[in-house]
C-alpha cells in the first residue's frame, strides 16, 4: 500500500471515531458532577493521539487538563505503567487520585492494585439511548 493511501485510510479513520463517538452516560454524569472539583485528565490505552482524543472528548463537551494516552507514553494501563506515569508526572499523591472507567481490568482492578481509588462505569451497549437529545 502506498503512503498517501495510509495516510488517507489513517484520517479517515479518525474521522469517524470523532465524529461517531458517543460518551457513556454514566460517565458523563460523574464528569458533570465533578468538572468543577476535581481536576480531570485523560488516561487511554489507545493508538490515536491526544490531539484525536482530545477532538473527540471536545465535540462531546468535556473538556480535561491533560492527556496521557499510552500510545504516547510507550506504556500502559493493562501493565499498570501508565498510572504510575501520570503519578509521578503530575506529582500527586495517590489517595488524590480517582479512575474512573468500563474495563473490569485496566480501569478497576489495576489501579486498586497499585492502591488508587477507582470506580467502574457500566459500558454502553446500546449507545443510541445515551444520546440526552433523543
Amino acid at each position: 500500500m502506498k503512503s498517501e493511501e495510509k495516510l488517507y485510510l489513517k484520517e479517515f479513520e479518525e474521522k469517524c471515531e470523532i465524529f461517531n463517538t458517543i460518551p457513556n452516560s454514566e460517565g458523563t454524569r460523574l464528569y458533570r458532577q465533578f468538572k468543577d472539583k476535581a481536576h480531570i485528565m485523560c488516561i487511554s490505552d489507545m493508538y490515536f493521539s491526544s490531539k484525536v482524543i482530545n477532538k473527540i472528548l471536545n465535540i462531546n463537551g468535556f473538556k480535561v487538563e491533560q492527556i496521557f494516552v499510552s500510545c504516547e507514553y510507550k506504556c500502559s494501563k493493562k501493565e499498570k505503567d501508565l498510572y504510575r506515569k501520570v503519578l509521578c508526572t503530575l506529582s500527586i499523591d495517590r489517595h488524590d487520585f480517582m479512575h474512573i472507567g468500563d474495563a473490569i481490568r485496566s480501569d478497576y482492578m489495576n489501579p486498586k492494585c497499585l492502591r488508587l481509588k477507582s470506580k467502574l462505569v457500566k459500558k454502553s451497549f446500546n449507545r443510541t439511548t445515551d444520546r440526552e437529545y433523543f
